[in-house]
Order: C-alpha cells, then sequence, then structure tokens
C-alpha cells in the first residue's frame, strides 16, 4: 500500500506515479519547475487527454463534478496519480483508508495542514502494462466510498474543537 512507501520515504520531497506506463516520467521536470517558481508543498499533475475506456472516462468526469461540488479540492484532477508532496506533510498523516480512498484523505490532510498547492499538465497514455483492478461496479462502489468518506472528513475538521 502507499502509505508503507511514504512512510520509508527518506529525501524531503516525495515523488510517485502509477506503475501501468499510464504517465510519462520526463514530466516530472514540469513537477520540480511548478514547484520552484510558486514554493508549492505539493505539486499534482491534470491528465492533459485522458487515454482510458470511455466507461473510466464518464466515472471519473462524473466522480471529478460531484467531488468538485461538495468537497472544493484544492487541485482539478484527484486522480492523476503524478504527485510531489514534500514528505513532512505525509510524515504528520495517520492513515485512515486504504484503496481509492487513500488519494483523498491525502489531499484533504494535506490541505488540512495548509499545504500549498499547485498543478501542471502532463501526458496521460493509454495503459502499457497490466490491467485495471476495477471493474465497472467496483470502481463505482469505490468512488462512491472515497466521496463519503470525504464528506465525513472535512465536516469532522471543519467542525472540530
Amino acid at each position: 500500500m502507499i502509505q508503507y512507501g511514504f512512510k520509508a520515504a527518506r529525501y524531503d520531497w516525495v515523488f510517485y506515479t502509477d506503475g501501468d506506463g499510464q504517465y510519462q516520467l520526463k514530466d516530472l521536470i514540469k513537477l520540480v519547475v511548478a514547484q520552484s517558481k510558486t514554493q508549492a508543498d505539493l505539486v499534482n499533475g491534470y491528465k492533459v487527454t485522458r487515454h482510458d475506456p470511455p466507461f473510466r472516462k464518464l466515472l471519473g468526469n462524473v466522480f471529478k463534478s460531484l467531488y468538485g461540488k461538495v468537497i472544493h479540492p484544492p487541485i482539478s484532477d484527484i486522480h492523476c496519480d503524478f504527485r510531489l508532496v514534500k514528505r513532512n506533510y505525509l510524515t504528520q498523516i495517520t492513515w485512515r483508508t486504504s484503496g481509492s480512498s487513500i488519494i483523498s484523505e491525502l489531499i484533504l490532510k494535506v490541505r488540512g495542514q495548509g499545504a500549498v498547492f499547485a498543478e501542471v499538465p502532463v501526458s496521460h497514455l493509454s495503459r502499457a502494462y497490466g490491467r485495471s483492478n476495477y471493474f465497472w461496479l467496483k470502481l463505482s462502489l469505490e468512488s462512491c466510498q472515497e466521496l463519503f468518506w470525504s464528506l465525513k472528513y472535512s465536516y469532522l475538521s471543519d467542525h472540530s474543537l
């Protein structure tokens, strides 16, 4: 799970991406340049053109719209797993979720710590290796779970003592 990688990180900055070849590592320089210019604590890629099957695009757009209206995330493409983040933000997180919800937890908790966010466009390619671990129903259910977790977390953090 990704949180174990975060815990094991030893340098000031942590970069992570998917291992299925959908992102080009040369785009990492865009994240580094954006961080240098903006002094952001988390720099996120956003897909210029999404190269996924139609049902994934549709589900992604529905989720993005719902998530944007309800949670108001500090980035536009929360599921673009091409990120550069300061390690000190990661070390302060007590992880409560796993699976797809971990990305929402990461973004919301880093935002709750007062992090500055930046975004840059990145290339998105058709999957080069493996296959998706999600079928439509499972992905839909996990997306709903992620949205509900995000709502709960946002409410609790906004109404804490």
